[in-house]
């Protein structure tokens, strides 16, 4: 027990260490200018990571033997390896030159430091998890080994933000009190050239904006041809009830300059009014204008929509720019405006000028924009943090979604170049901005309104077509590889695909993967997650692994609730038996257990003390499995086991290899040498972490030994006769075999695998593989002209092992 918590620290200081390990210095061969920059190297979760910059070239990062390089170019480049031991090398290099940059490992002592400040945290989170881990010990409970693991942060994927907790009364409840008229606003628009973009941006002003309003055009000495003419068509088409003012400034003065104008006259014809600023690349839906002025209260400075270019407010990534085809923004914004018009409006740091409701009563307190910003960027910053130190809040509105066509109006090089200068000045008026900001991106208390935005791009972006939801666990995997493969897909195919994971301490998470990155949100509330995910007109659940879910009994009942198409993925058996490997109580294969198995293994047992037989949990399962239209396996071994368990299903199983993930390099055999057998991947009991510690202890003597390549489970006892390498990537399986000299390879799983990924990438090595006689491994190594090794009731002969490999070695040379 001792040994394994202290195997437990020991993780736990790897992952949450963090040291700067370097600041800026550059990377020079003695000639000018450098050939890259290193703007910080750190230690962060067992990684060194490496920021270079360098503007042609090649930069590489090197530790303990391992490599990364990559290419140069505009802004930095992030090169990562595992922490070793040894020194941590730099270089950058053209077809001219080549600098280099040796650091020293990090220090015993800094180390030692560390450890001493994570250790009460640790001893904290320690505490907290006895009663998951005695349960572990009593029941063997995934769930609860999940729980442990995310209490100590040791879990293999981040935590989303947490969903609002009246999310679901919220999207019940609908737009039931409408949305107020507004008494009247001046929208101002600062103009430089357009074209057909700024005709549909004031088009869609005077069609979508219900009077009255005033539209200031604020032309800033654009050159020709064709603005001149658009304003004049536009000012003559303006409905009753509303004016157009075309102001034409005599030389070009900036955005700031020109949106000052702008806001000055709307001033002085309506001082009492809201001003809308708004881009002339910003395309409003209809009925806009009274959404955005409605959240406008005494202590509400500025009001921002959401939007697919909008920083904070961007959907469905936040701060991370989204194209969208014509005419989905109109589609997006159909969806999303049925929800409560006084929900969630969340607070932020600040606007964004696209499109902002800049309030009358704070206009009267701050003026308009500070001319110090130049020709634009930071000044919105700049009024709206003024606003806060005035009692002033600005709200992001998520019933309204306007289509921003960023950079078009002024240019994003010219953005870019402005954000040095005028970031200075931000920083030196508001040293905690940068911090506010990073804090908001990091909670995403917009994470509700973003999620439901981003579901209505997934939906409008498929056009008809099923919007996949994947049914995930977070541990990690040849299951989660795979998963990863088919989204890629999926997002080229349809622009999105949805993930549901579920285990640990939070029951569920919603994951939205798009083109413009990932949106994930965590919430207890299974009623939350079922009407977001009912906001998607078509839909399909792909089972794919539920293996710790907290509610197992349930899901199947509630993934049917969704009334989706189902397909099922069978990267284990958790179908088939709560044991998912189907090992008895004693951790040993006896074949697929009937409905009538007594071993306590194949009952589910719930945190709160329910339970449910083996007979009962297929009855659940089989009825997700009787609607999925394809159940998916792997392997023959899979197929015949899913068919033994639901005999009446097994015209549905298709099988379907996978292709490998990345296919390894060939190994020569190595030189004369002792027996080195490599173990490939994770290992943990069912993965046969005892029976290598035991061939490990037998082979020592005789000059032999066995590497792992990739970590151990820490509550398994290894001996110091087994080499542990730790994590590594596909790409190195073939350099790491050649390192320490491994001549064949062992799959050493107790129980029958579905697939097993490891078993093929070892196989194309070229090297022999030998496995226990069970399962997807065993069909691939009989197909590959390995051996299978006898296993009975968990037995087997190390001393046949032996053999058997020296054989396969004898052979393959």
């Amino acid at each position: 027990m001792l040994d394994q918590a202290l195997r437990l620290y020991r993780r736990y200081l790897v992952r949450h260490r963090t040291l700067r390990l370097a600041g800026p210095r550059d990377l020079s061969d003695g000639t000018q200018p450098p050939l890259a920059r290193l703007d910080a190297l750190t230690l962060e979760a067992g990684s060194v990571t490496a920021l270079l910059q360098a503007s042609n070239g090649r930069v590489g990062l090197a530790v303990d033997g391992r490599e990364r390089v990559a290419q140069g170019g505009d802004g930095s480049v992030a090169l990562t390896l595992p922490h070793g031991t040894g020194p941590i090398q730099l270089w950058a290099e053209t077809a001219e030159r080549r600098a280099e940059l040796c650091l020293r490992p990090v220090s015993a002592w800094r180390l030692a430091a560390s450890a001493a400040w994570l250790t009460p945290g640790f001893a904290t989170a320690a505490a907290r998890t006895i009663p998951d881990v005695m349960r572990w010990f009593r029941h063997k409970d995934v769930a609860s080994r999940m729980a442990v693991r995310d209490r100590l942060g040791l879990g293999p994927l981040e935590l989303g933000a947490a969903l609002p907790a009246d999310l679901a009364e919220a999207l019940n409840a609908g737009a039931t009190n409408g949305v107020a008229r507004h008494g009247g606003a001046s929208i101002v628009v600062p103009i430089y050239g357009g074209g057909d973009l700024l005709a549909e941006c004031l088009d869609r002003v005077l069609n979508h904006t219900t009077p009255p309003f005033r539209l200031i055009l604020v032309d800033d000495a654009s050159p020709p041809p064709g603005v001149k003419e658009t304003l004049i068509r536009i000012a003559d088409r303006a409905p009753d009830g509303a004016t157009v003012r075309i102001l034409t400034n005599p030389d070009n003065l900036g955005f700031v300059g020109t949106a000052n104008r702008g806001i000055a006259e709307a001033r002085i014809d309506a001082p009492g009014d809201p001003v809308v600023l708004l881009n002339s690349d910003a395309l409003v839906p209809d009925g806009w204008l009274d959404r955005l002025l409605a959240p406008l209260d005494d202590d509400v400075a500025s009001v921002t929509p959401m939007s697919n270019d909008a920083e904070l407010v961007s959907v469905p990534t936040i701060c991370a720019p989204s194209t969208l085809n014509p005419g989905e923004g109109d589609e997006i914004d159909a969806i999303v405006a049925d929800l409560p018009p006084d929900w969630g409006h969340v607070p932020a740091p600040t606007g964004v000028g696209f499109c902002m409701a800049l309030s009358p009563r704070f206009l009267d307190a701050i003026g308009s924009f500070d001319p110090a910003f130049g020709r634009g960027y930071g000044e919105e910053v700049d009024w709206c943090q003024k606003a806060i130190q005035r009692g002033g809040r600005h709200l992001c509105l998520p019933n309204l979604f306007v289509e921003h066509r960023g950079g078009a109006s002024f240019g994003s090089e010219t953005k870019r170049a402005a954000i040095a200068a005028n970031g200075e000045i931000i920083r030196g008026r508001y040293p905690r901005f940068d911090q506010d900001v990073q804090d908001f991106i990091a909670t995403d208390p917009l994470i509700g309104p973003r999620l439901i935005h981003g579901l209505a791009f997934a939906a409008t972006r498929a056009g008809g077509q099923d919007v996949p939801i994947y049914i995930a666990h977070d541990m990690g995997g040849g299951a989660e590889a795979d998963m990863l493969r088919r989204i890629e897909a999926d997002v080229a195919r349809l622009g999105s695909a949805i993930v549901l994971r579920l285990g640990g301490v939070i029951p569920w998470q919603i994951e939205l993967w798009t083109e413009s990155g990932l949106a994930r949100g965590t919430t207890s509330d299974w009623e939350a997650v079922e009407v977001l995910l009912r906001r998607l007109p078509n839909r399909k659940v792909i089972y794919n692994c539920a293996v710790g879910a907290e509610a197992a009994d349930r899901l199947p009942d509630r993934l049917l609730s969704l009334e989706a198409k189902v397909e099922v993925l069978v990267h284990d058996y958790f179908v088939v038996s709560p044991s998912y490997t189907l090992l008895d109580s004693d951790d040993v294969f006896r074949g697929v257990p009937d409905n009538g198995h007594s071993d306590p293994a194949h009952e589910w047992r719930g945190r709160g003390g329910q339970t449910m037989s083996l007979a009962k949990w297929r009855e659940t399962w089989g009825r997700l499995l009787g609607t999925a239209e394809r159940i998916e396996v792997f392997s023959e071994s899979s197929r015949a086991i899913v068919s033994a368990a639901y005999p009446a299903l097994a015209e549905k199983i298709a099988l379907r290899p996978h292709a490998l993930l990345e296919t390894p390099d060939v190994v020569r055999p190595p030189n004369a040498g002792p027996l080195v057998i490599g173990v490939l991947g994770n290992i943990n009991a069912q993965k046969g972490g005892r029976q290598i510690a035991s061939l490990a202890r037998y082979l020592k003597p005789r000059g032999g030994r066995v590497v792992v390549l990739g970590r151990v489970d820490p509550a398994l006892r290894m001996p110091r006769a087994l080499k542990i390498h730790g994590t590594y990537d596909r790409s190195e399986i073939a350099q790491l075999a050649r390192r320490y000299g491994i001549n064949c390879w062992f799959i050493p799983s107790i129980w029958p695998e579905t697939f097993s990924f490891t078993t093929h990438e070892c196989l194309a090595t070229g090297r022999p593989v030998m496995c226990f006689d069970l399962g997807a491994q065993a069909d691939a190594v009989n197909r590959g002209g390995g051996a299978t090794i006898a296993l009975t009731d968990g037995q087997f002969s190390a001393a046949e092992i032996e053999a058997t490999a020296k054989r396969l070695i004898e052979r393959a040379e």
